[in-house]
């Protein structure tokens, strides 16, 4: 089966990055910024803030040799409201995409929701989307004063195929780092490192510029995953 012909195939499965925010990026040369930066404040106000925008998708399909050409666009909008989540009050963040994917001179649409759980003081406590359900186990709060260089893993638990916790479906690990930008603003990035229950890890990077006082803005979101045997590199770049 061609490539295309099996691309457009696994487009049934919903396409949901955990996407918020807006901004752009600019290829100004970097500056290590000597200034601190309150990351525990911009995480709460990410959970608690309501969004919408666009973005677009460029990327890559590949699988036996062949390589097409992925471009898209879509919409993205994000809500918090009062939830529960293993048997504990959480803010249930939800997440929702849709849009359109042109493989090889086809467009298909697609769709997707997801939701991540957060307890007191914005600290994750899970996440659950089409057929996944993932509970925090480990965690470190992020520094409420971070510099640029600093660097852990945030969170990570095992994950299910549903609440029910019978199935097992691998694990779920987040880390972040701050990089250089300017001399008043440095780049947040948020590593998604999805390990399938068959070994296979499927990562993706969240990029975020944050100021000194709390503020942010979403650049981009970069994803690599292999899906039925198709290796996907996708870039998301927010409008």
């Amino acid at each position: 089966m061609p490539i295309s012909t099996r691309f457009h195939a696994i487009l049934a499965i919903p396409l949901v990055l955990a996407i918020a925010g807006c901004g752009g990026g600019d290829e100004t040369p970097l500056v290590t910024s000597t200034a601190t930066y309150p990351l525990s404040v911009i995480v709460e106000n990410v959970v608690k803030e309501t969004v919408s925008g666009q973005f677009r998708i460029t990327g890559t399909a590949s699988s036996s040799g062949q390589s097409v050409a992925i471009t898209g666009s879509g919409t993205h909008s994000t809500s918090s409201s009062a939830s529960t989540f293993e048997n504990a009050s959480a803010t249930k963040k939800t997440s929702t995409v849709t849009g359109t994917i042109t493989v090889a001179g086809t467009s298909v649409p697609y769709g997707g929701s997801s939701a991540s759980y957060f307890g007191a003081n914005s600290s994750p406590l899970g996440s659950q989307a089409d057929g996944e359900y993932c509970v925090v186990t480990n965690q470190t709060a992020v520094p409420a004063a971070a510099k640029v260089g600093d660097t852990n893993t945030w969170f990570n638990g095992p994950c299910y195929t549903s609440s029910s916790k019978v199935t097992s479906a691998g694990s779920l690990s987040v880390s972040y780092v701050l990089e250089a930008d300017s001399d008043s603003t440095a780049i947040l990035k948020l590593v998604n490192k999805r390990t399938m229950q068959n070994g296979q890890t499927n990562t993706s990077v969240s990029s975020a510029r944050v100021t000194s006082l709390g503020a942010y803005s979403r650049i981009r979101e970069t994803a690599s995953m292999t899906i039925n045997g198709i290796l996907m590199n996708l870039e998301l770049t927010f409008l």
